[in-house]
């Protein structure tokens, strides 16, 4: 950082990173959505649906609701015991950190995007919270497809 006027040092904003949709994710989208835009889940749509996830520790899922088994596409063999990050749109969100802050905080909303088993991304909005046996809870709803 520069020293401004006596002495102090200047605020230097930090750098923002554009985040890039890799080629295959790109024609995916672009094959699924008109004009290759975004869908916004609506009112009556059957991707608007809650679902629950319930994490240990480490990011693992220890109990799904059938909502998100049926939106992502996987069994309940392949996602229990997973890791969240593995199924995270990748440069998004820096997992670990998150957990932290649920740690910390004991509560937080944010969004997310879910990668499902066929390439498509997912974006939810989340509510995480620690449960007294050191787990958190995440209740979500489709904002887009």
């Amino acid at each position: 950082m520069n020293k401004g006027e006596g002495g102090r040092k200047k605020y230097g904003a930090p750098r923002a990173t554009p985040v890039f949709l890799n080629r295959r994710l790109s024609k995916t989208l672009d094959a699924q959505t008109p004009c290759g835009g975004i869908r916004v889940a609506a009112a009556g749509d059957r991707a608007n649906v809650e679902f629950r996830i319930v994490l240990d520790l480490d990011g693992r899922f220890q109990e799904v609701s059938e909502d998100f088994f049926e939106l992502t596409g996987y069994t309940r063999k392949e996602l229990l015991g997973k890791r969240v990050d593995e199924i995270t749109a990748a440069r998004t969100v820096d997992v670990r950190q998150h957990l932290g802050a649920v740690i910390h905080f004991g509560h937080f909303h944010c969004l997310w995007m879910f990668v499902l088993r066929e390439g498509r991304v997912i974006l939810v909005r989340s509510d995480w919270a620690l449960l007294p046996d050191l787990s958190m809870e995440v209740n979500c709803g489709m904002i887009a497809c």
